[in-house]
């Protein structure tokens, strides 16, 4: 038989056994969680120094923080078209515009001829040009190139682009019904038609008039 002194060293050692296993697994838990808690920092500290690199290190770093402040920003695509206006400044700084008079002087005889605005335009290149109509002294005009409003008439609508530099400005639209109207191509053939009909019925009258005359003398 065992005596006591052997039973008590025998249930001491089996205590002392468990609890030596219970501490050691409890040191592998705590270690496994603490690598696990050091592992999970890593990465989180990984990702952000990953992150903020890839959004910052392309255009923050010692070479190009000199010479970039900001980000490249691409410039829009614009592509050149004609704009047409209701009134210009010119070089001398005068406003020009539609209906306002105007002269050219012509290269060969170097006499001006008058002109109405019909149209303001600023073509691909940035320039200045105008679209006229011609006027042409009526038979009251006392001369030709010395422009009077109630002496002249609209004729022609020119479809040419004339450079506003070569324009010399006379005056602002006149104040007649005539020069207020919008003058297209089609009515001014049409208003050239009828003066022109009414100037040969005039001279028909004034040839038949001569022969009544002769008849009767």
């Amino acid at each position: 038989m065992q005596c006591q002194h052997c039973k008590v060293k025998s249930v001491f050692y089996k205590n002392y056994v468990q609890l030596s296993a219970v501490g050691i697994a409890a040191r592998r838990v705590s270690a496994r969680n603490v690598a696990r808690s050091t592992r999970s920092n890593a990465i989180k500290t990984n990702r952000s120094s990953t992150s903020h690199h890839a959004s910052v290190n392309k255009y923050v770093n010692r070479r190009t923080s000199l010479f970039k402040s900001n980000r490249p920003v691409k410039a829009p695509s614009s592509r050149a078209t004609i704009r047409t206006h209701d009134s210009i400044w010119d070089s001398e700084g005068r406003l020009i515009q539609l209906g306002d008079i105007v002269s050219i002087v012509d290269d060969e005889d170097g006499l001006p001829y008058f002109a109405q605005i019909r149209g303001i335009i600023t073509d691909t290149h940035g320039d200045q040009c105008v679209v006229l109509n011609w006027l042409i002294p009526t038979d009251t005009a006392f001369d030709a190139h010395q422009f009077d409003a109630q002496h002249f008439a609209h004729a022609i609508s020119d479809d040419n682009l004339y450079p506003l530099e070569v324009c010399t400005f006379i005056q602002t639209a006149p104040d007649l019904l005539a020069y207020r109207r919008e003058w297209t191509p089609r009515l001014c053939a049409e208003e050239q038609l009828r003066r022109e009909m009414h100037d040969r019925l005039a001279n028909l009258k004034s040839v038949a008039c001569e022969r009544l005359r002769f008849i009767d003398g």
